[in-house]
């Protein structure tokens, strides 16, 4: 995260040397972005997210119908930082369950319908929209591919009935694909302008809940969502600056590599960025693994003493 302030401490510098570097722009575009990511995530965090918590029994008693577990459910629809893993762990007391659905699922699918399908389908130009459904029918499919062997690495609680759903989905993809692209595609178009159209209705309550008092709207979910929105604006800026850094100065290395990879310049880059954070994210989780284990060292020594 510091990495990404002293971007973005950069870009406002440049904003105010009047674009001398031409980085600048970053931290405009960056701060765009909070409204797309507002838009899209607000309502389902303050509004969807507590109605869910609130009426956790009622849920329960409903999806108890199901032949599954209602975890993959949740799982499929909603993102970890939506709230799913918590909504999870009161739906199932297994762990395998708990690792799958509330790890695995909510950060794969789940993020995939909450979160980056409302946001890509609002940012996309028509043109683009085709091709970006047809990329996301096969990613779904490899997706199930996949979790259907971790399944059974996982040792899930009935593992034939609860990987049942994603098996089907990806057998009715892999089927639509083949033998109707165009129709899956539109098929697929509408459910992620269904997708949109909650999502903007659910931020038009939101909005109204800041002059309005409203029942079902949760303050506090308001503000820590607009707080994790303008984080993500931070790294997103921060993102912009790199990515700019990047093709300056190493516009030729960044052309051969994209080349030798058979993809543009932007999609490299897309990836050189998920790795960096990927790799960031591990580092600090790696750092605070050895501080809870150095305390658990000095704690377990201390009783040791005591005994």
């Amino acid at each position: 995260m510091i990495l990404f302030l002293i971007l973005v401490l950069c870009s406002l510098g440049d904003l105010l040397l009047n674009h001398r570097f031409q980085i600048g722009d970053c931290i405009e575009k960056g701060l765009q972005s909070c409204g797309s990511l507002l838009l899209c995530m607000g309502g389902w965090y303050a509004i969807l997210i507590p109605f869910i918590h609130t009426n956790i029994e009622s849920i329960t008693k409903i999806l108890s119908i199901l032949p599954f577990d209602s975890s993959i459910i949740v799982g499929s629809i909603l993102a970890p930082d939506m709230g799913a893993t918590p909504i999870i762990q009161t739906l199932t007391l297994h762990h395998s369950l708990i690792a799958y659905s509330g790890v695995l699922l909510t950060s794969t699918l789940g993020c995939f319908i909450s979160f980056q399908l409302p946001i890509f389908t609002s940012q996309v130009s028509k043109g683009v929209y085709p091709v970006l459904m047809k990329g996301f029918v096969k990613g779904i499919i490899a997706l199930g591919i996949v979790m259907l062997p971790i399944a059974w690495i996982l040792q899930i609680l009935n593992p034939f009935l609860n990987t049942l759903p994603i098996a089907v989905v990806t057998i009715l993809l892999a089927l639509s694909l083949r033998f109707a692209a165009n129709q899956t595609i539109k098929v697929l178009s509408i459910f992620a302008n269904i997708i949109r159209m909650i999502s903007y209705g659910l931020f038009f309550f939101l909005a109204i809940s800041f002059f309005i008092e409203l029942p079902f709207v949760s303050k506090d979910a308001a503000m820590e969502i607009c707080y994790v929105v303008l984080k993500m604006s931070i790294v997103i800026t921060g993102s912009l600056v790199l990515c700019k850094l990047i093709q300056r100065f190493a516009t030729k290395a960044l052309s051969n590599f994209a080349q030798r990879l058979g993809m543009n310049e932007a999609s490299l880059m897309g990836l050189f960025l998920h790795v960096l954070l990927l790799l960031l994210c591990s580092l600090y989780l790696i750092i605070w693994m050895r501080k809870v284990n150095n305390v658990m060292q000095r704690s377990l020594f201390q009783e040791h003493i005591v005994i």
